[in-house]
């Protein structure tokens, strides 16, 4: 993960999480339109990086180009040299998924307990998977609005299990992105199906 940075907990207080270079309203704004332009317009480039695991060469390969580097891209204007987190990237990504249809089923993933979460992408689904329409909730308000604050807030105690490796205490942003990927990714949960009746029966 990036290097720490201030930030504020859903709470307000202050505390650590990794590079969030964004810090207003409407750098955050621009940044969800960013990802939705990409689901748009590459939408085969935003299915490999959310296909590709957090942190790794291949999620470094398929951002190239795309969120990193010079961009060929309309959606940050070619040429364009661009920063940010990968989290925050896959985040914004992810939530443009999310409003375009979501994923193909090979995209899905089970929910980890909160003790076999081994990356952010887990923690998400970990939490996402009794609490999708707390996640929905808060993907419903305005990015880096105080709203969204105070719905991060709401949730920050029951996410908190499944983030219990790390130390880090998350901006009501990068809850909302780490949940947008999360809720994107999780394979359902329900009953088996029936087994079908057997012929003559």
């Amino acid at each position: 993960m990036a290097g720490g940075a201030s930030a504020q907990t859903p709470s307000g207080r202050s505390g650590s999480s990794s590079g969030d270079t964004y810090s207003n309203m409407n750098a955050y704004r621009e940044l969800r339109m960013f990802g939705i332009c990409i689901v748009r317009t590459q939408r085969s480039a935003a299915l490999a990086i959310i296909a590709a695991e957090q942190g790794s060469p291949e999620e470094g390969r398929a951002m190239q180009g795309t969120v990193f580097g010079e961009l060929d891209t309309n959606c940050g204007g070619a040429g364009d040299q661009t920063v940010m987190s990968p989290i925050l990237a896959r985040g914004a990504i992810a939530e443009g998924l999310l409003l375009s249809g979501g994923v193909p089923p090979q995209f899905l993933r089970p929910a980890p307990a909160p003790n076999q979460v081994r990356d952010l992408a887990g923690a998400g689904r970990c939490y996402a998977a009794g609490h999708e329409n707390e996640v929905r909730g808060l993907l419903a308000t305005p990015i880096g609005s105080p709203q969204e604050r105070a719905a991060a807030g709401v949730l920050w105690a029951d996410i908190r299990p499944c983030l219990a490796r790390w130390t880090l205490r998350l901006s009501p942003v990068w809850i909302r992105y780490i949940l947008a990927e999360g809720l994107l990714t999780l394979a359902p949960t329900g009953p088996a199906p029936a087994a079908s009746p057997a012929p003559g029966n």
